[in-house]
């Protein structure tokens, strides 16, 4: 536990003096100094435990070294938690506020003195520290770790390659074969075989290549404890169900609309037949002829069940010459066709110890890559991977943990905390690490680059995967493995990084416990084996972060009975489901609280939700509520706030004219439905979606003193009430805007002008009318990089590409469904072009009417 709570530590004290806050010259000159002696000191401690760990066994007074310094880690954590609030907010103030507020010197003061002396007993314990394990002989061992993380924006397009498929060839044959066939028998294909063999990857592979053969297709990863509301939902969304469809009857439309399409569904990793039970009256099993349904599932019993024994399609470990050819794919680079000599007995017993197992595999593989090609390196892993069983895969996959730099650690143990198949999208990442201050938020480098940069040194070394990507490459969520969820959630057990509700309750552990929890988490193993989680338990008082997915309403009893001895609290998130559900008032006294995630059928959010002043972001998605409180428009350190779902009455409207801080103090607006005035003052939006509009937002945005010029990235979604005949949108005075959505649900013939943001870098176009002079003003922007077209009507169905300059950056170009019968291209113009993508049912159509030059960059 001691690495990883000095670790947090180190992290902390990274993001906080990346805060410009703390610039020499403020007034907080004097608390950058003792932050920078704390990543010091925990440097050289940390130096300390390899050591230390390494001679536990023969010395117990290393395990009070240990100890030690593991204890002053967790306090030093606890200081900075508790001081640091305080004196940001003061900083963020500036000289004038304390001009009209004196007790704010006089706070910031106390709070900066206290924090002092707090530091200078800590130096106290840390000279302690370092009397004892000199008189132990401990020494230092340096890792050289690099807490620092540098995103390369040019890894874009080489992110998220497709899994590498070896020795599955007679398995796709058959399962493209089957998918092809009309044969009604064959409806159901079922992907059975232990965990960690491979399932997905085949599965995916061949619904990807295969989807667009279909009317309408989806996938969807069930996992052990689905919500059906959910997956419903998505599916739903991905066959094209509307949305008014959705919300009303939604289990009927989608059935309805399945029994006329020939549709492909992807239910990824079934663990019961209660799930299938759950689903197969919304998913017919005889739709239209050559419909067909693709399951996963590691269990036998639950597969005969689903579609019996005929639509069974086994998939074992790999053989040992198949091994060795998936171990020699990834660990070479794509350019070198020869593998080193001198390490091929070792790669080869490496490889044996695997045991045929895919994902072990790629686990070695991941420890390998971070190691130089060497006899001696390798022989290191050979050693430990000989020391554990045949047939042990997690064993293999706790090597790669501890192979993790410290660094990464707690970032890998944080996607443990949430339920098993749960998809991680980076934006939620984002406000989640910075609400811990795990990264920087008003540093010189961008936050979601920091977790980006994150995220890709787990992804190269196997440990999670990518799920969905931008366009442009960049990952837009991920998700990690069954088996090495199990294992984040043994590893946080053993380093206390967090512990699930039920730990609470164990009557082995003393009640210091409940002083160095930091996380709770009811979702590790998605069914709690107590019903009644938050009773009889060990309090945390120190707790940092308490996610709840469970159906019980023990959570709010827990929030009612001990809000106001959360101090420490810093997110909170709330997922239930099929109950209706009052948000205790108590909410108001988690003062400390940074993110708020509310998911579920709400009945009232109580208005002292406005108390919490230090909330940055605010989400609350598929609410049934009528009931938001006027204060949450008063909430002016709110910079995320995220509606979905949500019903504004007409007074909240109201209020949001005349006092709509929310919209001027914000840096994300996702909502349904805004007033127009809300737009009219300055604002400090960022990224703004508007899904039902008017005349008059239009004018506001087009206006050149409109408040939203510093947006940087904008969707705007029209409805078929509201038509934009004859419409000129002016965007030509953002010059922050860089992103660009607009689904304008144009008719044929009505023609929409554009004039485009400067500095835009990618646009999507959804539902227009494409003519010459858009294509011409598309042509002309200097640093456009992805243009995608969906749904769109091509004018005269030519597009004319060609030109001097034309698309001067122009590096991925997307179609989906948007037909065409002619593109004009020249050698003047795209000369950056570097990827074109056809999304549709006709693209080998669309093959035969583009250029030569254009040929070799598409994909289907």
């Amino acid at each position: 536990m001691a690495e990883v709570a000095v670790a947090t530590v180190i992290i902390k004290t990274l993001a906080i003096a990346a805060d410009p806050l703390f610039a020499a010259g403020t007034r907080a000159a004097d608390l950058l100094h003792n932050i920078r002696w704390i990543e010091t000191q925990m440097r050289t401690l940390q130096s300390y435990l390899k050591d230390a760990e390494s001679k536990r066994a023969a010395n117990h007074q290393m395990a009070n070294l240990i100890i030690s310094i593991q204890d002053l880690a967790l306090d030093l954590e606890d200081i900075l938690d508790t001081y640091l609030p305080t004196i940001e907010s003061h900083n963020k103030m500036g000289s004038f506020h304390f001009v009209k507020h004196i007790s704010c010197i006089l706070c910031y003061c106390a709070a900066a003195s206290d924090f002092a002396l707090e530091i200078d007993k800590i130096k106290k314990r840390v000279e302690s520290i370092e009397v004892s394990r000199a008189s132990i002989g401990v020494v230092r061992i340096n890792d050289d770790i690099d807490y620092e993380d540098t995103w390369d924006r040019r890894k874009s397009f080489l992110l998220a390659h497709e899994s590498n498929i070896i020795g599955r060839g007679e398995i796709l044959h058959k399962l493209r074969t089957e998918l092809r066939s009309t044969d009604p028998s064959r409806n159901i294909i079922l992907l059975v075989g232990p965990a960690g063999v491979g399932k997905t990857t085949v599965a995916k592979k061949v619904y990807e290549n295969m989807k667009y053969r279909f009317d309408c297709f989806a996938a969807v990863y069930v996992s052990q404890d689905p919500k059906r509301t959910d997956l419903l939902l998505d599916i739903a969304k991905q066959v094209g169900l509307s949305k008014h469809e959705r919300e009303e009857n939604l289990e009927l439309h989608l059935l309805f609309l399945l029994q006329k399409k020939k549709y492909l569904i992807f239910l990824d990793d079934i663990w019961s037949t209660r799930t299938w039970d759950l689903l197969k009256n919304c998913i017919p099993t005889y739709g239209r002829k050559g419909s067909r349904i693709i399951v996963t599932s590691r269990y036998l019993n639950v597969a005969r069940y689903i579609g019996g024994e005929h639509s069974l399609v086994p998939l074992n470990h790999l053989k040992e010459d198949e091994s060795l050819e998936l171990f020699y794919d990834l660990i070479l680079p794509a350019e070198e066709k020869s593998f080193p000599n001198e390490v091929k007995d070792v790669a080869e017993k490496i490889v044996n110890r695997c045991s045929g197992l895919p994902l072990a595999i790629v686990a070695a593989v991941g420890m390998l890559k971070e190691r130089e090609i060497s006899k001696h390196t390798w022989n290191d892993v050979l050693e430990s991977i000989s020391e554990i069983g045949e047939n042990d895969c997690l064993k293999i996959l706790a090597l790669s943990y501890q192979d993790l730099p410290t660094e990464l650690k707690p970032f890998f143990m944080y996607f443990g905390l949430f339920p098993k198949g749960h998809e991680f999208f980076v934006s939620e990442l984002v406000e989640i690490w910075v609400a811990e201050k795990f990264i920087p938020v008003n540093g010189s480098r961008n936050p979601e680059d920091i977790v980006l940069a994150k995220l890709d040194k787990l992804i190269s070394r196997n440990l999670i995967q990518v799920s969905r990507k931008r366009f442009n490459g960049r990952i837009k969520s991920c998700r990690i493995h069954d088996l090495l969820h199990s294992l984040c959630i043994q590893m946080a057990w053993e380093n206390s990084f967090f512990c699930t509700a039920d730990n609470l309750k164990s009557t082995t552990l003393g009640p210091s416990f409940g002083s160095s929890v930091r996380r709770v988490t009811t979702s590790s193993c998605n069914v709690l084996k107590d019903t009644h989680p938050f009773e009889n338990f060990i309090f945390p008082h120190k707790l940092r972060v308490l996610l709840c997915f469970s159906q019980q309403d023990d959570v709010f009893k827990f929030l009612k009975r001990h809000a106001s001895d959360l101090k420490f609290l810093r997110v909170l998130i709330i997922e239930v489901e099929g109950r209706n559900i009052c948000l205790p008032k108590e909410i108001a006294k988690l003062t400390g609280l940074i993110y708020l995630k509310l998911k579920g059928d709400f009945l009232a959010i109580p208005s002292g939700i406005c108390n919490l002043k230090n909330l940055l972001t605010l989400e609350v998605r598929l609410a049934n509520t009528r009931a938001l409180p006027r204060s949450i428009w008063k909430m002016k350190h709110l910079k995320n706030f995220l509606l979905n779902g949500i019903s504004l009455r007409p007074p909240l409207i109201k209020c949001m004219c005349v006092n709509p801080f929310i919209i001027r103090n914000s840096y994300t607006c996702w909502c349904n439905s805004f007033n127009a005035n809300s737009f009219e003052k300055p604002s400090n939006l960022r990224k703004l979606h508007i899904h039902i509009f008017s005349e008059r937002i239009l004018d506001i945005l087009s206006d050149s003193v409109s408040g939203l010029l510093k947006v940087e990235e904008l969707k705007l979604w029209a409805t078929g009430e509201f038509s934009c005949r004859n419409k000129v949108i002016d965007l030509s005075r953002y010059c922050h805007m860089v992103k660009l959505e607009l689904n304008l649900f144009t008719v044929s013939g009505e023609i929409v002008s554009v004039e485009f943001p400067p500095n835009i870098v990618q646009i999507t176009l959804i539902l227009i009318d494409v003519d010459e002079a858009l294509v011409k003003s598309l042509k002309k922007l200097s640093k456009l990089e992805i243009l995608k077209l969906k749904y769109c009507t091509i004018h005269s169905r030519k597009l004319d590409f060609s030109g001097d300059h034309s698309f001067p950056q122009l590096q991925a170009l997307q179609f989906v469904e948007s037909p065409f019968d002619e593109i004009i291209v020249d050698e003047k113009g795209m000369l950056k072009l570097e990827k074109l993508v056809f999304r549709s049912r006709q693209s080998s159509l669309f093959l035969q009417n583009i250029p030569e030059r254009l040929r070799m960059l598409v994909t289907c």
